[in-house]
Formats: C-alpha cells, sequence, structure tokens
C-alpha cells in the first residue's frame, strides 16, 4: 500500500492520503521497512479536490526511482514492479496546486488523493494585455500612444519601446481604442484569454486606410519570467535560445539536462564516465575553444558557475519542475552584457526558478 503527505495549501498544513496515518505504520504492517527490497504494483487514483471527478493528465513523479508516469482518462495511474520503501512523490497539472510529500511502499494496493484548483482558475482569472505601438511606414515604436479600453476602465500610455502593459483584464472580447498626436486614432477588437497573456503589434498611421489589422498573438507567460525580463530580451535578443514553462512541460524531461536536446548546437558530456547522472553540456562557442571549455550558469539572475575548465552539474541545481524558464547563450557575440566578462566565449546559461 502507498501513502502520500503533502502541503495542501495555504493554512491547511500536512493531510495524509491514502488512508495511512502521518509518521505511523498502517495496523498489522511491521515498524521497520523490510530488511529485502521486494518489489510491488501500486495503482493510484487522481481527483479533482472539489468536484472529485477523475483527472486526466497528472503528472506523477517518483523521486529516487526516476519514473515519472501521467493519468489516463480516468484519473488512473500503475507504477509496476516498485521496490518496497520511502520515496518522494510528487502530482502536477496546469490549473491545480501541485502535492508532493513522503511516499511508504509497503505491499501492493491502490489509494486515491486529489488534487485542489488553483485560485482564479475556471474560466474567471483575468487575462493580460500587452503590445507594442509603432508607426507603419518606419515600425519606429511610438511613445506616448494612448491605450483605452472604455468598458473595463482602463487607461494608459506606452513607454519609449512603444510598449503597454495591462495586468489584469477580464477574459472576453474587448474593443481597444489607440490614439497619437498626428496618426488616425484606431479601434481593434482583441481577445483577453483567462490566466493567459494577448500580445498585440500595433501599427498606427496618419491615413487610416493603410493601417493592417493588428497581429496578436496569445500565450501562457510567467509572472516569473515577466519580472526579470525573459520575454522582452526574447523579443529583442539578436542571439540566444528562450525556453518557457510551456516548452518545459511539452518536453516532459526526467532531468534538467534533457531539456537542452532541442537546441542547436549544444553537445552533452559525462564528467564522470562511470556515472550518467553527471551529464554535462558544452555550447557551440566552448567547443571552438581549446581545451573546450564549459558554459557559466545563472540561477535567477547570480553566477554560481564561472566559465572555464570544469562543469556544471545541472541535474544536482534544479529539478524541471522548479523552472520557469532558461535563457541559452552560445557564446560571446551573443551574450548581453550582464552575462559577459571572463570566458564569455564558452557561452551562458541562465535558469529562471518558478518562485
Amino acid at each position: 500500500m502507498g501513502g502520500i503527505r503533502r502541503r495542501a495549501g495555504r493554512g491547511r498544513g500536512w493531510m495524509v492520503l491514502a488512508g495511512l496515518s502521518l509518521g505511523t505504520p498502517a495496523a498489522g504492517l511491521p515498524a521497520q521497512e523490510p530488511v529485502t527490497r521486494e518489489r510491488v504494483d501500486i495503482q493510484g487514483q487522481v481527483l479533482d479536490g472539489v468536484t472529485r471527478q477523475p483527472l486526466e493528465g497528472v503528472r506523477v513523479t517518483l523521486v529516487g526511482l526516476g519514473i515519472f508516469l501521467y493519468t489516463d482518462s480516468l484519473g488512473y495511474f500503475e507504477i509496476r514492479d516498485a521496490p518496497v520503501g520511502t520515496y518522494e512523490l510528487r502530482l502536477t497539472r496546469r490549473g491545480y496546486q501541485s502535492a508532493s510529500g513522503e511516499f511508504a511502499i509497503l505491499r501492493s494496493g491502490s489509494f486515491t488523493t486529489t488534487l485542489d484548483p488553483q485560485e482564479g482558475t475556471g474560466g474567471t482569472e483575468p487575462g493580460r494585455l500587452v503590445g507594442r505601438v509603432s508607426d507603419t511606414r518606419s515600425g519606429t515604436p511610438l511613445q506616448g500612444a494612448r491605450v483605452r479600453i472604455e468598458e473595463v476602465r482602463l487607461d494608459g500610455l506606452t513607454n519609449d519601446e512603444g510598449r503597454f502593459v495591462f495586468a489584469r483584464v477580464p477574459p472576453g472580447r474587448h474593443a481597444v481604442e489607440f490614439s497619437n498626436l498626428g496618426y488616425a486614432t484606431r479601434v481593434d477588437t482583441i481577445d483577453v484569454v483567462a490566466g493567459l497573456t494577448s500580445d498585440a503589434q500595433v501599427a498606427m498611421a496618419v491615413d487610416p486606410v493603410l493601417l493592417e489589422p493588428i497581429e496578436v498573438v496569445v500565450e501562457r507567460r510567467e509572472v516569473a519570467l515577466e519580472s526579470v525580463g525573459f520575454y522582452r530580451r526574447r523579443e529583442y535578443a539578436s542571439g540566444g535560445d528562450f525556453i518557457d514553462r510551456q516548452t518545459i512541460e511539452d518536453q516532459n524531461p526526467v532531468e534538467m539536462v534533457d531539456i537542452f536536446r532541442r537546441i542547436n548546437g549544444v553537445e552533452f558530456r559525462l564528467a564522470d564516465p562511470l556515472n550518467p547522472s553527471t551529464r554535462a553540456i558544452i555550447l557551440r562557442g566552448g567547443k571552438r575553444e581549446s581545451p573546450p571549455c564549459y558554459p557559466s550558469v545563472y540561477l535567477d539572475g547570480i553566477m554560481i558557475h564561472r566559465a572555464g575548465d570544469n562543469p556544471a552539474m545541472l541535474n544536482q541545481l534544479v529539478v524541471p519542475d522548479q523552472i520557469a524558464g532558461i535563457e541559452v547563450y552560445q557564446g560571446g557575440a551573443s551574450m548581453p552584457l550582464e552575462y559577459g566578462g571572463t570566458n564569455a566565449s564558452c557561452g551562458a546559461v541562465v535558469v529562471w526558478t518558478r518562485s
């Protein structure tokens, strides 16, 4: 039988899931783990904590065994041939509070647990509307252009890059007015999606006949990445690879270094040939050096590993579930000033966490 305990939301403390008492063995079971590493089969089901309906697509990770899988359409998952012992079990799904905690596998059996929806989900969570206003002929950003959504009383001006931000917009279709001295006013309809960011590219002209339709890209954006300029660098940077949270979830990486597999120019090497967990990466710029050099690593803006002959053990740095986004700069030419310096030609990896 398996048991999991988790932090179940603000102020609610630790809860026991699967019917085991916290910190004590279930009745009839030995007080200590068996000496032999017996292998057993465990089946679980994950339900919505409010509706009690099965949850499909919950990621189930058993830390320590390298096992991860997803619940089926009925919320079920099965772990076969698992060694008896105590592990950490993590349950994650978009739109729900993550659950993690101690999971004791003592014998074959099954259990049911729940995930609670995050606050504000269900379609009522505000969306974000951001964008850039520019001259339709030259492409020059327009500073001081007025952007207004009259029905929800939102009003603002573009900055020196022509950008505007409305952080909390009710989801739905809105008429957005753009005006600037010397330009024809335009009113366009933009859809705002709950919990997502709508990024509008707006062109203004003296003659309204010249106006092109607004281009709107709707995507999920992490607040943690917005605040550190991740999306701004992605839009304006001349070099670098940007990996956002959605891309990481689509990849389903087991270890952190797996995230870099889709980036051209990345080479994987074992720091210890006898230990597969010591995989490290060398970037394009580092491969050109003699001898080849490993990149610098920044965690939440702070350098934690300097570029050079010694590799950074990325798998020991942070687990994929905790990563909001990653920036990869292959060499000095593509490097922003804040991540340059000594051995800039070796490249840099910038990791942003979700905290």
